[in-house]
């Protein structure tokens, strides 16, 4: 695969991997301060590095609209390998995401099973 779709790819994930990094450095910081205002610095350091991955994504596609045809292959094979890591990290993300979500909504149906048994057992009339 020449280098200009190597940059493509690497510009995909680091933009996905870089966006996930913002919105949970967010999320990291405000619960960091409920805690302390120090709580918060990960999650201020996280956005950061987000929005760096978010340049890298522009300036990768950048590249890719100059790029030779014959580049050089040490460049090509640095790209691919980038691009590939950035693939996984990004795809190990979603997948904690979903998990994620799927242990709220678990512990959401024990509540609700645990509160409306509880109900049941004091005889609540509604």
């Amino acid at each position: 695969m020449n280098l200009r779709a190597q940059l493509n790819k690497l510009a995909r994930w680091t933009g996905i991997v870089g966006w996930i990094s913002i919105i949970g450095g967010a999320i990291s910081a405000v619960a960091g301060l409920f805690a302390y205002v120090v709580g918060a610095i990960p999650g201020i350091m996280t956005v950061i590095l987000g929005i760096k991955l978010i340049n890298v994504r522009k300036h990768a596609l950048n590249i890719s609209l100059s790029v030779e045809e014959n580049a050089d292959p040490n460049m090509n094979n640095m790209v691919r390998e980038l691009a590939l890591y950035f693939k996984i990290q990004g795809i190990l993300e979603i997948i904690g995401i979903a998990v994620g979500i799927l242990a709220l909504l678990v512990v959401l149906i024990a509540v609700l099973t645990a509160g409306m048994s509880i109900m049941d057992y004091m005889d609540f009339n509604l």
